[in-house]
């Protein structure tokens, strides 16, 4: 893997959904619609690394039940033709996104703390696992498989913001496997002049 890879992913066993009780009661502050429910502690202690939504196929698109694999990419580390380069990744099994389900991710768990300040943009993907070969622990990883439903979203993470990002409801709607990540390469990263004093940055490379 390139440098500053998953640390100790080999080894490693796939987190699943965390606790729907597990909750701050702490101010939240949404950035879009269809997040209702306070974000979880965040494991570095700043809100604003919490990334929550809901997941959705829509009607006719593929099949509607497996597991939900979030994966939070790096686009500007390379690999645009696949989403960039995995920061982490989470699975949220036996899920059934014929209607929306919600899903709170958080970049602060499993490897470093890495704001975009210093590390510029990330990309969300969200597929439907329903062979078992996605995750931490899968052969695929993140790469889903031609006809199960994905959809892939950019987003910033800001030590500064004032709560968790919302991305809303994510409609899986591409089956065409790989293709589905191919994103535009976002070019060099640079280093915002607001530090957040992340313990890696790609902007320093």
């Amino acid at each position: 893997m390139p440098l500053l890879s998953l640390l100790g992913l080999i080894g490693c066993t796939d987190p699943t959904s965390p606790s729907t009780t597990d909750t701050d009661t702490g101010s939240w502050v949404t950035t879009s619609q269809m997040c209702t429910e306070p974000p979880r502690k965040s494991a570095c202690d700043n809100q604003a690394s919490i990334v929550q939504g809901h997941a959705h196929v829509p009607d006719g698109v593929g099949p509607t039940t497996g597991t939900l694999v979030i994966a939070m990419m790096h686009a500007a580390m390379g690999d645009p033709d696949t989403g960039g380069h995995p920061h982490w990744l989470w699975t949220f099994p036996d899920v059934d996104l014929s209607e929306p389900v919600p899903f709170r991710v958080d970049m602060c768990e499993g490897n470093a703390i890495m704001w975009s300040e210093e590390n510029c943009g990330f990309n969300l993907i969200a597929l439907l696992d329903t062979n078992g070969d996605n995750g931490l622990s899968g052969p695929a990883m993140y790469h889903p498989g031609v006809g199960e439903p994905t959809t892939l979203v950019p987003f910033d993470l800001s030590c500064h913001a004032e709560g968790a990002t919302c991305l809303g409801t994510l409609e899986l709607d591409c089956t065409d496997g790989d293709a589905c990540l191919q994103t535009a390469s976002p070019g060099m990263c640079t280093c915002a002049s607001d530090s957040c004093e992340s313990e890696a940055a790609i902007c320093e490379l």
